[in-house]
């Protein structure tokens, strides 16, 4: 049995499966969120796929380095998939402390000050409530609608220009916001401009219940062709 904890990419994951089953081997997509530090002090978190009869026998291994196992499900590739999703939030959250941190210095703030302000707000349940609004592409729930986030949008990239501390993600979110608001968005939530994100992703749905349909299409054709060929022979 290989169990394949390293980053590698979906498509390769996939592959790996195949070379396994062809050889009668198994193969667990088991990529890991965390640190050495935290697989040291089995703080890790496991995301794993594949047999799952398999993953049961390989849980113990799991708990020496994980506090927590995720089963994603028999497809390889959404383990790996799963990983660099959340390594991309990861590497953007790293480059936004980073500007912020930078413009916080250069206005002459306390940085530790600063940190704490940062802690709580990682710490803020209104973070989890737009996630999951996010996720239910409900952009209709307005706790703060998108014209005044806007106004403040453009005080910050003010400060920013006269201390000369340059944030690039603010000058992209600029541009989301007008766009939307060009559109009369400007009474829906801050969120509102994420509608472009929302069409992509059910265009990927509706994609993916196509190619459905057709799998199980093609199943019933083979069952139908195997049936007659039953009945010919009999």
């Amino acid at each position: 049995m290989h169990v394949g904890t390293s980053t590698i990419s979906p498509s390769l994951s996939n592959q790996l499966a195949e070379m396994h089953e062809k050889r009668s081997s198994v193969y667990l997509a088991a990529p890991v969120l965390g640190n050495p530090i935290a697989a040291q002090e089995a703080k890790l978190t496991t995301l794993v796929a594949g047999d799952l009869a398999s993953i049961r026998r390989c849980e113990r291994l799991f708990k020496t380095y994980s506090q927590r196992i995720i089963n994603v499900g028999t497809e390889h590739a959404k383990a790996n998939s799963f990983k660099l999703a959340t390594n991309y939030v990861l590497v953007i959250l790293l480059e936004l402390m980073g500007q912020v941190y930078s413009l916080a210095e250069k206005s002459g703030l306390d940085l530790q000050l600063m940190n704490h302000l940062i802690d709580i707000i990682f710490e803020y349940p209104g973070l989890k409530q737009y996630s999951k609004r996010i996720k239910n592409l409900d952009f209709d729930t307005v706790g703060f609608d998108l014209s005044t986030a806007f106004k403040d949008l453009m005080l910050i990239l003010e400060t920013s220009t006269q201390v000369r501390s340059p944030l690039p993600f603010a000058n992209i979110v600029h541009d989301k916001y007008l766009a939307a608001l060009a559109n009369n968005l400007e009474k829906k939530g801050l969120d509102c401009y994420l509608q472009n994100h929302s069409y992509a992703r059910r265009a990927s749905k509706l994609k993916q219940q196509k190619d459905h349909s057709e799998k199980t299409f093609a199943r019933r054709i083979n069952k139908t062709e195997l049936a007659t060929i039953i009945s010919w022979k009999v």
